[in-house]
């Protein structure tokens, strides 16, 4: 006779069904929650309540395997979340991330980054109905400001399906991909790492209002670290209305437009570099901010990791995507 062990986060899926749901005399469903630990300290679990989205703390810290339907991001909230100025982008970080689909709305969002982790969705482009030359252009034209202004724009990434060869160049007659043709019009891209279950967990961890984060513009305890320009509405629209349906077989599908916040899922994933930061100023930081710092480096690496293992060019994350940058004379 042989035996198994399986060990996996509470999802829906088949291991739902065969463990958790039925009752069957040769397997047996072991919850191991955070609480049973006996070897983590007594404010760590009070830690992970208060310091991550509610969904977040429900699945991982309770171990409940249903998913609630409705609103993804249910703590974005306008008054939390949209601010009417900006900090000054000087010494910020700008990423950018494209999400092309000629049929309906071509979509591009820029977020600046600064020390401490906050996030700023400063710029949206959502059109629909325009020949991709014309996307293109205003899209150069904005990254151009950029760099006339001394901002720091590090690349753009593109969803990873653009990479496919399904449209035909006319003047040789090849198949040539979106992506290739962007770049021929001046932008030069990176295909993004599109895993949409860890990117939307890493955004609403960035909405989740941490009680020992300083608002950035007022200074104020109990902050959240992304914050939506007035501006770009059809970005803070989606994060309002995005909604996930959890359909009688299991399968979760979701419902609305979701073209600008793909955008910044595809950033966030990215693992972006934050602005260059001293050890003083470091010291400098609240330990939640230290904290959150180190985290970044740790999920860094991981993807560099990743990335190597995808591209076999032996380089890190951030090496590949200046590889990227420069050797197709981007857009820095």
């Amino acid at each position: 006779a042989y035996m198994a062990l399986l060990a996996c986060n509470p999802e829906p899926g088949w291991v739902k069904k065969r463990f958790v749901d039925v009752e069957v005399v040769d397997r047996i469903f072991i919850p191991s929650l955070a609480k049973d630990n006996p070897g983590l300290p007594d404010d760590y679990i009070p830690w992970l309540r208060s310091n991550f989205p509610a969904d977040w703390v429900t699945k991982y810290v309770d171990g409940s395997w249903e998913i609630s339907e409705g609103m993804v991001y249910k703590e974005f909230d306008a008054a939390t979340h949209v601010i009417a100025t900006m900090p000054s982008l000087k010494g910020m970080k700008i990423y950018g991330a494209l999400d092309p689909a000629p049929a309906t709305i071509t979509a591009k969002v820029d977020v600046a980054i600064d020390y401490d982790f906050n996030h700023y969705i400063m710029w949206e482009y959502y059109r629909s109905e325009r020949m991709l030359s014309d996307h293109a252009r205003d899209i150069v034209d904005r990254i151009a400001w950029y760099m006339a202004n001394g901002y720091q724009y590090e690349y753009t990434l593109i969803d990873p399906s653009s990479a496919q060869r399904t449209n035909v160049k006319s003047d040789d007659n090849r198949l040539q991909s979106i992506r290739e043709m962007y770049q021929e019009n001046g932008i030069d891209t990176v295909p993004a790492w599109n895993s949409l279950e860890a990117g939307i967990e890493r955004v609403k961890q960035l909405i989740h209002v941490d009680p020992h984060h300083a608002h950035p513009l007022t200074g104020q305890l109990g902050a959240p670290r992304l914050y939506a320009l007035e501006y770009c509405r059809n970005t803070i629209d989606e994060f309002q209305s995005w909604q996930r349906k959890l359909e009688s077989n299991g399968n979760v599908n979701y419902k609305g437009a979701d073209h600008a916040i793909d955008d910044v899922r595809y950033i966030v994933n990215s693992r972006p570099k934050p602005p260059a930061f001293s050890q003083q100023d470091e010291a400098n930081l609240p330990s939640t901010s230290r904290m959150a710092r180190r985290s970044h480096q740790s999920w860094a690496s991981k993807w560099d990791k990743e990335i190597r293992q995808q591209n076999g060019e032996g380089l890190g994350h951030f090496d590949y995507l200046n590889q990227h940058v420069n050797n197709n004379g981007g857009n820095r």
